[in-house]
């Protein structure tokens, strides 16, 4: 009888230290900010409608870091391509919106005229910049932007846009 509950006592304390070990190898090895992602696509596409942008995945990265958009043009036309007015998704910890912001250098980017037809990413028309913001009392965790893709025929008009999403940590 005692064999057996000597047993059992160290089953339950290897059992103990193996939880403990996984569970501080878990905290150690994870990080508080979602998995990087710097570089997305933009498709223009016309499907039916006047040539547009798909919602691009959403861009995830740290200051000081690079981000890039590869742009592919399906459209039938050369188009241009502006991306700017970063804003933060929930600025009054409310939902609000907050102002523009600049974020990147450049604050914005604008690339064109991309012709039309494309197959396949052309390296020659991706738009690249570096996440800026410092970090601040309030910038200390990662944060959400809103941003504009505007599309147009010339570089001065936009007559479509979009608003999809990056995410920024210090």
């Amino acid at each position: 009888m005692t064999r057996t509950y000597s047993d059992l006592v160290v089953l339950g304390t290897l059992g103990v230290v193996a939880i403990a070990a996984a569970t501080i190898g878990f905290f150690l090895g994870s990080s508080p900010y979602p998995k990087e992602r710097g570089e997305v696509t933009i498709v223009l596409q016309e499907a039916g409608q006047p040539c547009h942008a798909l919602d691009p995945e959403q861009l995830r990265s740290q200051t000081k870091k690079s981000v890039k958009w590869h742009i592919k043009n399906t459209c039938t036309t050369a188009q241009w391509v502006r991306i700017d007015s970063f804003r933060e998704k929930n600025f009054d910890g409310n939902g609000s919106e907050g102002p523009p912001e600049e974020i990147l250098n450049p604050a914005s980017l604008q690339k064109g005229p991309i012709p039309g037809g494309q197959t396949s990413v052309d390296n020659s028309y991706d738009v690249s910049a570096t996440i800026k913001k410092e970090k601040d009392a309030h910038f200390d965790k990662a944060l959400s932007y809103k941003y504009v893709i505007s599309i147009g025929p010339n570089g001065t008009d936009w007559p479509t846009r979009l608003d999809p999403d990056i995410e920024i940590w210090p």
